[in-house]
């Protein structure tokens, strides 16, 4: 499953993208947003999303008042470097910029018919870069951007983790271990109901014992989840 990310202040657009996605691409996430706030503060949140579709023309009380601007902010962040962007627009815009700046995948101009925007959608998560560094809140409301090779294991105790990485242990993140896990399906597996594990830091899986070695740390797997343990490990 991915995370769609669509900000577009032309109401009827929005919805026609939202459900055309609901409708073709059923095992995705739709979120909509209408206004460059809204979208800014789902930005900020711990969620990664995994395409962009931007209206390049857009009206905020913000600084950054237009799509293209908007754009910048998501490059700025390092999760998004290589993050699919693609631009909605109504009109000839100067094409060198988006693409040389801001590395957008492609433009759809408007009125944009369904075949269009679904094979645009389907070839930007085809060719998409799979992130290097995650962003995470820590429980006094700070950002820590990490990157994903630094990080050895995470435990969970409800809505609080502590990450085990390269640089020491970070304790009092505010995150989501299955967000993390779907977004990077990859490099992460669960090894227990509130362990998650960097397959790269794995040295040994001991089906006996029913313990996997990340990192020189023995760590107890679940009984639902030793099955795909034993397979990736054994």
């Amino acid at each position: 499953m991915n995370n769609i990310f669509i900000l577009e202040d032309n109401v009827k657009t929005l919805e026609f993208l939202c459900d055309l996605i609901k409708e073709k691409r059923t095992q995705e996430k739709v979120f909509c947003f209408s206004d460059i706030e809204s979208g800014y503060a789902a930005l900020k949140s711990t969620k990664i999303f995994n395409i962009f579709f931007l209206d390049i023309s857009l009206e905020s009380k913000l600084k950054d008042n237009c799509g293209y601007d908007f754009a910048r902010l998501i490059r700025e962040m390092p999760q998004y470097t290589d993050t699919p962007i693609i631009f909605i627009t109504g009109y000839d815009y100067p094409i060198p910029e988006a693409i040389n700046d801001i590395h957008c995948f492609r433009f759809l101009k408007k009125p944009i018919s369904k075949d269009i925007f679904l094979a645009a959608y389907d070839a930007a998560l085809t060719n998409r870069v799979l992130p290097s560094k995650i962003t995470i809140r820590l429980d006094n409301g700070t950002l820590k951007t990490l990157k994903i090779s630094d990080i050895f294991y995470i435990t969970s105790e409800g809505h609080i983790q502590t990450y085990h990485t390269a640089s020491g242990v970070i304790m009092g993140v505010r995150s989501s271990l299955e967000n993390l896990q779907k977004s990077n399906p990859d490099t992460f597996i669960f090894s227990s109901r509130n362990t998650l594990i960097n397959k790269e830091h794995v040295s040994y899986f001991d089906k006996y014992k029913n313990i996997v070695s990340v990192k020189d740390t023995a760590l107890k797997v679940g009984n639902s989840y030793k099955p795909l343990i034993k397979e990736i490990f054994s």
